[in-house]
């Protein structure tokens, strides 16, 4: 019969802390995917909007547009969907931020399609507005 120690010594207890250090590093590098994709995302959002407000034809728009996001969006997702770990919390850190992204790229589309339609003085601040709380947010994420 082997007897098993519960002791334990004071340098196996510093290798187990460290040991654990090194795999809560090795997680959270595995997790920095997230602020590159908030970013990315930002970026796309505004020149989404950028291209469906220059583009005055209808079908040459929604054509372009429809187009280019599934491709765009298609790519993203498959991207994330290899990266191996996420920190538990960012869904609750991140949330806000994409939510503010979708509501200006709402309101963006709602006023200035069809009143700014073609004008760049109305589409390139309404571009750098909507990518602004993604870009902030995956910034700040860096960080987290």
């Amino acid at each position: 019969m082997v007897r098993m120690s519960n002791d334990i010594t004071p340098d196996a207890a510093r290798a187990a802390l460290d040991s654990a250090a090194t795999a809560r590093d090795g997680v959270h590098a595995h997790a920095r995917w997230m602020p590159i994709y908030m970013v990315t995302f930002g970026i796309g959002f505004g020149a989404a909007a950028f291209l469906l407000g220059m583009i005055e034809s209808f079908w040459w728009r929604m054509g372009l547009f429809m187009a280019i996001w599934l491709v765009f969006v298609l790519s993203m997702v498959r991207w994330a969907a290899g990266r191996q770990a996420s920190v538990r919390t960012s869904l609750r850190r991140t949330a806000p931020w994409w939510i503010g992204t979708g509501v200006l790229y709402a309101a963006a589309l709602f006023v200035g399609t069809g009143r700014f339609q073609g004008e760049l003085a109305f589409w390139a601040p309404a571009t750098v507005l909507i990518a602004v709380p993604l870009v902030v947010g995956g910034l700040r994420e860096r960080r987290a």
